[in-house]
This record gives structure tokens, C-alpha cells and sequence, in this order.
């Protein structure tokens, strides 16, 4: 008989079984402005992660917008302002994808001053708002990897749609 037990967190990381998260996905898809929904996005990434960051994709870059105090300073990370170069992982993770590995390429060394020793199993994925990324998701010290990515993957799409409903009753 062989026993299969189930992955070990690292360090101080969330463990299995996560906590449901319903009540926060009814949130974000209730919430009447951006913040909220990013208050929301990062509660529910904190299930299962233990250091999560945001950033906000803008024209010119990206800028820190909030994270957790183990993630790092939240004045040093609200200070960031990362340019996007194409193409590199990044652009992957920002056009839909999922990433799960360690930071890498042009935008890693200025979050890593910020993060300071990540594990190398950073999941990273972007709260797209129509076709377009919005909010950049970066979450260090998972619990089970595959269970913490389908979840941040799915708050992040959550975030999404949230984010365009605020949008388009902005507009009317």
C-alpha cells in the first residue's frame, strides 16, 4: 500500500484545507468601487498565501498598490513603478496566463527589493478588466501550489468582472 500524504507548506504558508471563500466572492462581485474589491481580492489570496502583493497596471507601467505586511513595506511597494517591456513573462501573465515559478525577468529585481527572498513558487496572475490587465496579483509562500492557483485565478476573475460592472455604471 502506498500512502500519498498531502504537500507540506513551506515556512509559515497557509496549509489545506483552505478556508471556503464564497462569502469573499460575494463580496467582490457586490463591491461598489475598485478598492473594495482589491481589499477583497487580497483577504481571499491570503487564504492561500501568506505573502500577497498588488499592482496596478497603468498606460506607462505598473505601480504597488497594497500587500501584506510579511509580503514587505506597503510604503516601499506603493513607491514602485515597474515599466512593462515586451515580450517576457510578464506579458504572458498579463494577457491571461497563469505563472508559477520563481520571479524572473526586468520587473523581478525591483519587487524583489520589496519582497526580499521569495520562495521559487511565486504564483503571479492578473485581474483583467474586459480585455485588458488591470491589477497585477502576486502571491509567495503557498500552501498547496495547484489549489492556490486555481483560487487565486478564480478571485482574480472575479476581480475582473467586478471591476468592469463599477466600470460601466461609471459611464452611464
Amino acid at each position: 500500500v502506498i500512502s500519498i500524504s498531502p504537500p507540506v507548506p513551506l515556512g509559515n504558508a497557509p496549509a489545506p484545507p483552505y478556508p471556503d471563500v464564497g462569502t469573499t466572492l460575494a463580496g467582490i462581485r457586490a463591491a461598489a468601487d475598485r478598492d473594495a474589491v482589491l481589499e477583497l481580492v487580497q483577504a481571499g489570496v491570503r487564504t492561500v498565501a501568506r505573502r500577497v502583493g498588488l499592482l496596478v497596471v497603468k498606460k506607462e507601467g505598473m505601480a504597488g498598490w497594497s500587500c501584506t505586511p510579511e509580503f514587505g513595506d506597503e510604503a516601499a511597494l506603493k513607491q514602485l513603478k515597474i515599466p512593462i517591456r515586451a515580450p517576457n513573462l510578464l506579458t504572458a501573465v498579463l494577457s491571461g496566463s497563469v505563472h508559477l515559478g520563481p520571479l524572473m525577468g526586468t520587473f523581478a529585481a525591483p519587487l524583489l527589493r520589496v519582497m526580499s527572498k521569495p520562495s521559487r513558487d511565486v504564483a503571479m496572475a492578473a485581474v483583467r478588466v474586459g480585455d485588458r490587465p488591470a491589477v497585477l496579483i502576486v502571491a509567495d509562500e503557498l500552501g498547496d501550489t495547484m489549489l492556490a492557483t486555481k483560487r487565486i485565478d478564480e478571485l482574480g476573475r472575479a476581480a475582473g468582472d467586478a471591476l468592469l460592472r463599477i466600470l460601466r455604471a461609471k459611464r452611464e
